[in-house]
């Protein structure tokens, strides 16, 4: 996230601080604030600066929800009531008003049957993510940008669900089948199409903030929450007049997070988690952005001098 600071202040020396945010209070984590200093050019600048003498900022306790939420709420981007001059040759990353693509995608951990597993849930079983209950499996024979550009089949499927299959209170009492499908699935989108996508936390198992970020474009962060998305009430709060312009968004533990982006990037774009092992558990999907009309909005022939894998 890139910010603004504002250097107003009295000139000298400011601590700048960060803490752990997390609900997992089983989860041990560093108890004490990383801190870095801000300096003013302007004043004698002491190397031997001990931070500890610096006023820190009140962090909210490590599990503090409510905090989360209200701060998210505050997070603001451009105000889209002026008009941006654009070149016809820059995608049009504008906010959507209106949607294409309504999408609800769950996200969470979910079981998954391994035989071979040597340290696994329960015999047979080991613990995975999933989004929508679908545990993403990366092709072998090729890569699914190259099975889509020459139409190569047995790679994909082209068939992700726009919602999940089974549907429940996803912050209620988990399903009785906590087992996750596995398969190489993709959203197809239209060149242009204006996609809104509500990411859902799940207590399949127990909750967790995930981290989702989408490659080749940014996004806008309209609304989030707590619970279960109730399409008929949430709309109604989200901010279509200066959101933040994201890659990267948290889902919060126990709620969810709604984005929306134009589909403008054509080729292949994966969607995961950020936390490391979580991908490579099962937590990603990819879309296909087809290609528009104009030679500019193509996708590109793959270089002559393209390494094999």
């Amino acid at each position: 996230m890139n910010v603004l600071l504002k250097t107003d202040k009295p000139k000298g020396s400011y601590a700048m601080a960060v803490s752990v945010y997390n609900p997992q209070a089983r989860i041990p984590f560093p108890k004490v604030p990383a801190v870095a200093i801000v300096h003013y050019k302007q004043s004698t600048l002491n190397l031997n600066v001990n931070t500890s003498s610096m006023p820190l900022p009140v962090f909210p306790s490590s599990s503090n929800l409510t905090f989360e939420f209200e701060y998210a709420a505050r997070l603001k981007g451009v105000n889209f009531a002026f008009p941006r001059a654009r070149n016809v040759f820059i995608p049009d990353d504008s906010l959507p008003l209106s949607i294409d693509e309504d999408l609800f995608y769950t996200v969470g951990y979910a079981l998954q049957n391994c035989s071979d597993c040597i340290r696994s849930f329960s015999p047979g079983v080991r613990m995975g993510t999933a989004i929508s209950n679908y545990g993403f499996v990366a092709p072998t024979i090729s890569s699914i940008l190259e099975a889509y550009y020459y139409n190569k089949t047995g790679v994909y499927e082209a068939d992700f669900p726009d919602i999940p299959e089974v549907q429940y209170n996803y912050t209620g009492p988990p399903p009785k089948n906590s087992m996750a499908k596995m398969a190489t699935k993709v959203k197809v989108l239209e060149y242009g199409a204006n996609v809104q996508l509500v990411l859902q936390d799940t207590g399949t198992l127990f909750f967790e903030s995930h981290p989702m970020h989408l490659h080749g474009q940014n996004f806008y962060v309209v609304g989030t929450g707590s619970g279960t998305y109730d399409p008929s009430t949430a709309p109604s709060t989200f901010n279509l007049d200066n959101p933040p312009f994201l890659n990267t968004v948290s889902v919060p533990f126990g709620g969810w997070t709604a984005i929306r982006f134009k589909a403008t990037n054509p080729g292949v774009w994966f969607l995961h988690c950020h936390i490391d092992i979580h991908p490579s558990l099962g937590m990603a999907m990819a879309f296909i952005v087809k290609d528009g009309s104009k030679p500019y909005q193509k996708l590109p022939r793959p270089p002559k001098d393209l390494p094999k894998c």
